[in-house]
């Protein structure tokens, strides 16, 4: 859902105006979104990748970040 999540700053930070309420969204994800796990950290948390490649395939965002796992898989 990162990009959903950008989308909604992108909304509620730059387009909406004065006493604007940012209602909801809907999502379609027409090709695939992928996360690269880069290593598993002690107390079930995982880092992962978070980069952001545009319509011409360059990346225009990299990053990474930390996540709690899931107890179960």
């Amino acid at each position: 859902m990162f990009t959903g999540t950008l989308i909604s700053a992108a909304i509620v930070c730059n387009l909406s105006g004065l006493g604007t309420t940012y209602l909801g969204q809907r999502l379609k994800l027409t090709r695939p979104v992928k996360l690269e796990a880069l290593e598993k950290l002690p107390k079930k948390r995982v880092r992962i990748t978070t980069r952001v490649f545009n319509q011409d395939g360059k990346q225009v965002t990299d990053g990474e970040a930390e996540v709690l796992a899931p107890s179960r898989p």
